[in-house]
């Protein structure tokens, strides 16, 4: 049997286990969130044009508003849950000792990625053992997070859209060559991936933080993604070092890189003592850090075409290997952005900017330290109380 139908068939099977009941809770605990919270929005840009290149993952958006819960919570008895977050209830009352607490955030984005061979300049035609497929991948995602006084994190959800012509990848980049970055036009458009509508299942967890110190930590952390259009799991670690508020106050946890095999980026150090809960800290956060993360990828629909449409006129296979490092530094205001106090008072503001360097994610280019794809990362965040 081809592994593609067994991956298809493992999709249907393992889909009801998101049963009517966890969607119903998930959508109720959503409006709770948007009833009672505070509202942070982000934007993040990623292009190579950073490094002067134009090929493989050559472009991502996304547009984030997230929703903070201003509660407390606490398992419920009799809770069971195989997912946190289905069994927590609001929290009245002091901190008790040998107690975990629970915070909770919704996030809601709409985001599109680009990817390109590595001359842009050329027309459809057979691809070279060491090239790439034109794909465009556009998308919509719903996720919940859940941060542990206990310094764990989970964060699952899902991202719905479209692979092929019908997430305008073309008319994007040609829009971005023309009048934004003056670059010559891409002339390949015509044979890239064909459409297919998909699903991503996405699930990260951290398992607890190492702190060194008060300016130094690591973080460990596993990805799961499951779907048509990417099957992938993923180990990372991020240092850490400078200055950086407790989880429960910066919620940081999700800064990740937009590109579906490019997470990236760390999550504040959680402080357990009592007063953060009556009192959470406001100081601005400043910090460097560097990440590695290694990638097992079963599938790939922007290399490897729809996992149900077969039509694409050109594909490749994908490598099972990929590695990634980055390094990036970030800025965290707490006490209101100067720019925007007039019009925003009292609104905070973050930036972070990245270097990310892949490993190729095609087989027939060599896995060497040289034959690496690079890209930037620009992220800007708002926060509203």
């Amino acid at each position: 049997m081809h592994w593609r139908v067994v991956v298809g068939l493992l999709f249907l099977c393992l889909t009801p286990v998101v049963h009517a009941g966890m969607v119903d809770d998930f959508i109720e605990d959503y409006r709770e969130a948007n009833r009672n919270s505070d509202t942070a929005y982000r934007l993040d840009l990623e292009n190579d044009l950073f490094f002067k290149t134009d090929n493989n993952y050559t472009d991502g958006i996304r547009f984030t508003r997230k929703l903070i819960s201003r509660s407390t919570y606490v398992r419920t008895k009799e809770g069971k849950s195989w997912l946190p977050g289905y069994d927590l209830e609001p929290y009245i009352g002091s901190p008790q000792a040998g107690e975990t607490y629970y915070k909770k955030t919704f996030n809601i984005h709409l985001g599109q990625n680009m990817y390109t061979p590595d001359n842009i300049s050329k027309p459809p035609g057979p691809l070279g053992p060491a090239d790439r497929p034109y794909a465009a991948w556009l998308y919509f995602g719903v996720y919940r997070e859940v941060y542990s006084s206990e310094e764990k994190y989970w964060k699952y959800g899902v991202d719905i859209g479209c692979l092929g012509p019908c997430a305008q990848g073309e008319r994007t980049q040609k829009f971005i060559h023309q009048y934004i970055s003056n670059s010559p036009q891409p002339m390949g458009w015509d044979g890239q991936v064909r459409n297919e509508w998909g699903a991503i299942f996405r699930f990260e967890y951290v398992a607890h933080v190492l702190h060194y110190g008060d300016t130094l930590d690591l973080i460990p952390r596993v990805r799961v993604a499951f779907g048509n259009i990417e099957d992938a799991v993923g180990l990372e670690a991020t240092l850490r070092w400078g200055r950086f508020n407790s989880l429960y106050d910066s919620h940081g946890a999700d800064t990740q890189t937009i590109e579906s095999v490019a997470q990236a980026a760390g999550e504040a150090r959680s402080d357990v003592a009592a007063p953060l809960w009556e009192n959470p800290a406001q100081r601005s956060e400043f910090y460097f850090f560097a990440r590695g993360k290694a990638n097992a990828v079963l599938y790939n629909a922007t290399l490897q075409g729809g996992m149900i449409n077969h039509s694409s006129p050109y594909t490749v296979n994908n490598r099972p290997e990929v590695f990634e490092g980055e390094l990036g530094v970030v800025y965290n205001d707490r006490r209101g952005c100067p720019l925007f106090d007039a019009f925003f008072p009292g609104m905070k503001c973050s930036v972070t900017t990245s270097f990310v360097r892949r490993s190729s994610e095609v087989p027939g280019q060599a896995l060497s330290p040289y034959k690496v794809h690079k890209f930037g990362r620009l992220q800007i965040g708002f926060e509203f109380d």
